[in-house]
């Protein structure tokens, strides 16, 4: 019996005892989250693609925290993702279509073509048993990165459903680029019916919706306004912070127009990047919420897919896809801001100090939120992101309680470390609304598995 098959027959809470099993065995972790992937691919319905969804979404995310734990700690995320797994197994089969099962590939003659024109028409045409055949031949028959930049660009077609498109699409590049191209199949399936999922959620009105699509062909047009050198320029901090309040108020076309003004003036690639993640930080800080945590979510991403392609319209089609999201995600969270007491935007936490004199203690043993943000603001200005990750990864792997914990410490983390040294204490600071610290008791699975893992 494989690893995944395995997983889906164990019940949930037997799931901590069958690791144990497997790392004895001789099992990695990387073995874990392997299982993770191939058992939600084949067990969980890739629409709506968000919600249960998140199972595979996050394998990615928890080999990133893996990275930054000490050995003792390092089977903590696998366990984490697995628990997952079975949750959205159980919703999966609560389901009002049933229990979903990923139906057998389709069988492809010798003959018949395999190439991206075909899933580039399937995707045009939101033709999902059309794409189901492409993708499956591509699988066999091309490359991870030949495979990829057919999808890239269909997965920046639609923001609807909060951005989990490209958030998928990036997340399962990564998952397979650690795991095995080889078993990647069904995942590139599940995939390419999430890109054709057309709002599930029923969320959006059919004008809104048009509004939302019509993004991609105009910001496709934009491209031949962006300046030859807009790659080549250098980080400036203060072209990113004039762009990012330039976004506040601007409509998803005007916001897509402002980065283009922005790279006229000389503003390149890195300085938008660093704008896109000010606005995306500042948006979460504003709206601690699930919801809230997609802009960051989102800009990670897409700023994956721009940095993974070899496509040079893809690589530029990204940051405008960016600052269009990112107004609409200020529409949908505008309603739901916190109102605490906060900074309303994120320039505003540059000066803030900690209350204690002792400036580098751990931002995540302190309960009040924006006591965290001070700490990690000045523990960042000091000693880089490396140690605030670290810190971030311990408390993570003791607090999470569901996938989004794990998927927006791994972005959060990641911009961190992408984004200029003069912006990295303000987005530690404003990561510290939404990360799991010490308001939160230890999960029940993390003691269960230390327990049960523990070495002897």
């Amino acid at each position: 019996m494989t690893m995944a098959r395995a997983l889906l027959e164990t019940a949930r809470d037997e799931v901590p005892a069958l690791a144990r099993e497997w790392l004895r065995a001789g099992a990695g972790e990387r073995d874990l989250l392997r299982a993770a992937l191939l058992a939600g691919t084949h067990e969980v319905k890739p629409s709506p693609i968000g919600g249960q969804v998140h199972a595979m979404m996050m394998v990615s995310s928890a080999l990133e925290i893996t990275a930054l734990l000490p050995g003792e700690h390092a089977y903590a995320p696998a366990l984490f993702n697995l628990d997952r797994v079975k949750n959205s197994q159980a919703r999966d089969e609560r389901g009002g279509d049933g229990d979903w099962v990923m139906p057998d590939a389709p069988t492809l003659a010798p003959e018949e073509p395999a190439d991206g024109a075909a899933l580039d028409r399937a995707m045009r045409g939101w033709d999902a048993d059309a794409a189901d055949r492409a993708i499956t031949g591509l699988h066999a028959r091309a490359s991870q990165d030949e495979v990829f930049e057919r999808l890239w660009p269909w997965a920046l077609r639609d923001f609807r459903v909060i951005g989990h498109k490209a958030i998928y699409a990036a997340q399962t590049y990564r998952a397979l680029a650690a795991l095995g191209w080889e078993h990647g199949r069904d995942a590139l399936r599940s995939l390419a019916l999430g890109v054709l999922d057309r709002d599930p959620y029923e969320a959006t009105s059919a004008r809104e919706s048009e509004a939302i699509l019509a993004l991609f062909p105009n910001n496709q047009g934009r491209l031949a306004r962006l300046p030859a050198d807009f790659e080549r320029a250098p980080a400036d901090p203060s072209a990113s912070a004039e762009l990012c309040a330039r976004l506040r108020d601007a409509s998803p076309e005007e916001a897509a127009d402002e980065v283009v003004r922005a790279a006229s003036r000389g503003c390149g690639a890195r300085s938008v990047w660093d704008a896109l993640r000010l606005r995306a930080f500042e948006q979460t800080m504003r709206t601690p919420t699930i919801a809230g945590a997609h802009p960051v979510t989102s800009i990670n991403a897409l700023r994956r897919v721009s940095e993974s392609t070899r496509v040079a319209s893809t690589r530029r089609l990204a940051p405008l896809q960016g600052a269009s999201w990112l107004s609409l995600f200020e529409a949908l969270l505008t309603t739901r801001a916190s109102d605490r007491g906060d900074p309303r935007t994120i320039d505003a936490l540059a000066g803030d100090a900690p209350s204690s004199k002792d400036t580098l203690r751990d931002p995540f043993a302190v309960a009040d939120p924006r006591e965290a943000g001070r700490r990690a603001l000045a523990l960042v200005a000091r000693e880089g992101p490396d140690a605030f990750a670290r810190q971030c990864a311990a408390s993570l792997i003791r607090k999470a309680r569901e996938d989004h914990d794990y998927k927006f410490a791994a972005a959060a983390l990641e911009e961190l470390a992408a984004a200029h040294p003069q912006a990295r204490p303000q987005l530690a600071s404003a990561s510290m609304r939404f990360l799991p610290a010490a308001q939160r008791e230890d999960s029940e699975l993390f003691a269960r598995g230390r327990e049960l893992l523990a070495p002897g």
